[in-house]
């Protein structure tokens, strides 16, 4: 078992007051860019010269969106259908109508505008693209209503944030994952109608998002799917020159398809995922997150952030004094990794998931005018550098840095299946009296009469005496407040 100690040795490295400065168009960039890196590529399979998602049925017509501000939603909606069919599934158009009118932990309303950012948040929190069906799209209604989780095909709980101006990514991850979700600067002045071609050289900020489904190295372009209806362009689809400007600045790939029956409930602090990052120059720096289900609930999946590429996570999850999971992944891009449990288990009362990263640890933190975070007290987050003295996230923190920033740790649950009642009537559940509690080795420590009443931290033997009855419970408890 991991000894899980921490201490605070570096400087925090983001902005807690950026002030978001607002852009015209449909597609605003993140306030905070996550694609300024580099990864090698090892020279594997050859990829083609010329490729096109449409000539294997992975990519939906173009729709129209009919106005400014959803086009990030119905391009992440693309990307998305294309993985769907390249695994297999056929279940038609994904509806942008949820993600675009219920913005969860982001301010911009429907016509505002939005980025992949807050997609790949927006899914990691198990807000899903609902079936088209379920949630019809309606470019004028801005109303967030109700769902479950019947109007969701799946969850998609992986995504890359690609290297900007990285060809060799965008190209394997259009032939991997079907598509690719892009920005680009659009003007109808940079448009070549004779040959269906689209080339931008300026440096304005990006103002609208499309995606990638393929490219002709003859004619060095991208294929491009827009959703201004099928009679613009080529049936909605163009090409953009190689040598556009922005159209290899700000690339997305969604990874992961999650069924339903894999993931029900979804643990978090941080609603608008990975806005800010702690760096540790060389240092492993690890994130340890503390969740609480109220009912018994199965454990099945973990999933992170992750802000540097070509490196290693590794989810480290403890329920009582056992660790159930310790498991290390690549991570070739930046982006959201999820991972599974090799056997789910049981969680009743608090656990813990800890990620160590390597270098530089992701955190959710507050940008005016972008989202609208909730940052809490402490007690149920902490970070450690190299295995040190702990530190405490949260609003009462001793350190100012650390009052409003969250991790961006997740852990997915699902609800046991019921099982039959061999009872006449309900048992009423017995009320503790007191508890005794002894160290491992057997010493008595105290008692007390609640358990909140002790905050000593460790291994610890916890024997329940109740009220009115004889019986007694015993248990190990790892104290971690």
């Amino acid at each position: 078992m991991k000894t899980r100690h921490i201490t605070l040795l570096l400087t925090l490295f983001f902005s807690v007051s950026a002030v978001y400065s607002q852009q015209v168009g449909g597609y605003k960039p993140a306030p905070v860019n996550h694609h300024k890196y580099r990864v090698s590529h090892l020279k594997t399979n050859e990829l083609p010269k010329q490729y096109d998602s449409r000539d294997h049925g992975y990519i939906t017509e173009s729709r129209n969106q009919q106005i400014g501000g959803t086009c990030w939603a119905f391009a992440t909606c693309d990307a998305v259908e294309a993985l769907y069919n390249k695994l297999g599934y056929d279940e038609g158009y994904l509806s942008p109508q949820l993600i675009s009118n219920c913005h969860y932990g982001f301010l911009w309303e429907k016509t505002l505008g939005g980025n992949f950012d807050m997609s790949i948040s927006i899914l990691a929190n198990m807000k899903s693209l609902a079936y088209e069906n379920s949630f019809p799209y309606d470019a004028y209604d801005t109303e967030c209503k109700p769902f479950t989780a019947n109007d969701f095909p799946a969850y998609t709980l992986g995504a890359y944030i690609l290297p900007e101006g990285d060809m060799t990514a965008i190209k394997e991850c259009i032939y991997e994952y079907g598509a690719v979700g892009a920005s680009m600067f659009y003007d109808n002045a940079y448009y070549d109608s004779k040959t269906n071609t689209y080339k931008y050289t300026g440096d304005e900020f990006t103002n609208h998002a499309i995606s990638l489904i393929g490219w002709d190295d003859e004619k060095e372009a991208f294929i491009a799917k827009f959703n201004w209806g099928a009679t613009k362009f080529d049936k909605g689809v163009m090409y953009i020159s190689y040598a556009d400007t922005k159209i290899t600045t700000e690339c997305y790939a969604f990874t992961d398809r999650t069924e339903k029956a894999q993931v029900q409930n979804v643990y978090y602090y941080d609603k608008s995922g990975y806005t800010g990052y702690y760096p540790g120059k060389g240092h492993t720096i690890s994130g340890l997150s503390y969740f609480t289900p109220t009912k018994k609930e199965i454990l099945t999946k973990v999933g992170t952030y992750v802000s540097k590429a070509s490196t290693e996570v590794t989810f480290t999850v403890m329920v009582g004094a056992d660790v159930v999971l310790e498991k290390t992944i690549e991570c070739p891009y930046a982006g959201f990794y999820s991972v599974e449990l090799d056997t789910p288990v049981e969680v009743e009362g608090r656990f813990i998931v800890a990620v160590d990263y390597y270098d530089e640890i992701p955190l959710e933190t507050n940008i005016n005018e972008y989202n609208d975070p909730e940052f809490i007290p402490v007690g149920n987050q902490y970070i450690q550098v190299d295995g040190k003295e702990e530190v405490a996230i949260g609003t009462d923190s001793k350190d100012v840095k650390f009052r409003n920033v969250n991790l961006c740790i997740k852990a997915y649950t699902i609800d046991p299946l019921p099982t039959a009642d061999t009872t006449t009537q309900d048992a009423e559940t017995p009320e503790i009296e007191s508890i005794d509690i002894y160290k491992t080795d057997g010493q008595f420590v105290r008692t007390v009469e609640r358990i909140e009443d002790f905050n000593s931290k460790g291994l610890f033997i916890f024997v329940e005496h109740y009220k009115n009855t004889q019986d007694v419970k015993s248990h190990v408890v790892n104290q971690i407040f």
